[in-house]
């Protein structure tokens, strides 16, 4: 939950010095902010591009919300053993997921995408995403896998 909660987060700023008569300003990127306003002007517009609308809010909010849905379920029957797709489903999870945090860290690092003159930095968003997909990772391999006779003999 941790992961998902750091896309409300802010992932860095922009910071653009005054100059010629201009002040000057700051600005903050929040990437469910830039998702969720992608994902309505698209709407809006009847604009559909598959990564407006399916691919940013999928890796941004999917991978952390299924991988929360693992540890629920696993958590409430504990009982059952805990197969080997399931773990390499959510090992694939984490690394979906801790792959597009360090992309979305490169790409707002990089004056390629409109920060030309700005001095950019990188605030505690990622920092909380990265972490919330550790610890996923750890209950992933901690996860105890329990034999089916032992588990109905218990």
């Amino acid at each position: 939950m941790l992961a998902f909660a750091a896309s409300f987060l802010p992932l860095g700023q922009s910071f653009y010095p005054g100059g010629f008569g201009e002040p000057a300003s700051t600005q903050v990127t929040v990437p469910a902010q830039f998702v969720a306003t992608s994902f309505a002007v698209a709407l809006r517009h009847h604009v559909f591009s598959l990564s407006e609308t399916l691919l940013w809010p999928l890796a941004l909010w999917g991978a952390p919300l299924v991988l929360a849905a693992l540890g629920i379920g696993v958590l409430l029957a504990p009982i059952r053993r805990l197969r080997a797709r399931t773990r390499i489903l959510g090992l694939l999870l984490v690394v979906l997921g801790a792959a597009f945090v360090i992309l979305m860290c490169l790409a707002h690092q990089s004056p390629f995408f409109g920060s030309q003159g700005a001095i950019l930095t990188l605030t505690y968003g990622p920092v909380v995403g990265l972490l919330g997909y550790l610890s996923a990772l750890v209950g992933i391999i901690r996860l105890p896998a329990r034999s089916g006779s032992a588990a109905t003999q218990g």
